[in-house]
């Protein structure tokens, strides 16, 4: 007969989501509401793995004491994915302001350190708020009619478009060179009206 191995019980962790302010307050309360435990993560404990703090942080870790990042977090640990969904609608329902960072605890993320996940994350929010912007901008460029426009104008405007559409596609695409596609696109842009 095969042991089954129980399943480990949600857990949130928060990070700069402290109780004495209201979004924290009304969190904490959604979040008991849901009948769902949750942990504050301290500035000293950043050098802690993501998945030591989804269990006991490691004594053996050194406390962190750089400069720590000005960011909200809310880690899901343990969470299947109807879970994820049933507690960021509970949260969207109840009215609690948006949360800069959020992460599921994963195989590939469990043994990163808090702060280089918090680093990463905020990386890649910053991408995809460019990137936001870019593509639309992209449609609306080639949308644009050619008839009655300026060659020297138009011949811009295409290249533009290529620089940002190249932008888009690189391997690990950068907040920099997306925000850089994204000037120069809207320069282009406001040159042809």
């Amino acid at each position: 007969m095969k042991a089954r191995i129980p399943a480990k019980s949600p857990l949130v962790l928060l990070y700069r989501l402290g109780g004495s302010t209201p979004k924290g307050q009304l969190l904490r309360r959604t979040l008991d509401a849901a009948g769902l435990p949750y942990r504050e993560i301290s500035p000293s404990q950043l050098n802690q793995t993501f998945g030591a703090l989804a269990a006991s942080p490691d004594p053996a870790i050194p406390p962190y004491e750089g400069q720590a990042p000005d960011c909200e977090f809310l880690g899901m640990c343990h969470f299947t994915s109807p879970q994820v969904n049933a507690l960021l609608e509970q949260l969207r329902k109840a009215g609690v302001p948006k949360i800069d960072l959020k992460a599921v605890l994963t195989e590939s993320n469990q043994g990163w350190p808090i702060l280089q996940l918090l680093v990463e994350l905020r990386r890649e929010h910053e991408v995809m708020e460019v990137y936001s912007r870019l593509v639309p901008l992209i449609r609306e460029a080639e949308s644009l009619p050619e008839e009655n426009q300026d060659p020297v104008l138009w011949n811009s405007l295409n290249q533009a478009i290529f620089a940002a559409k190249g932008a888009l596609s690189a391997e690990e695409p950068t907040s920099e060179s997306l925000t850089a596609a994204l000037e120069n696109l809207l320069a282009a842009r406001s040159a042809l009206r």
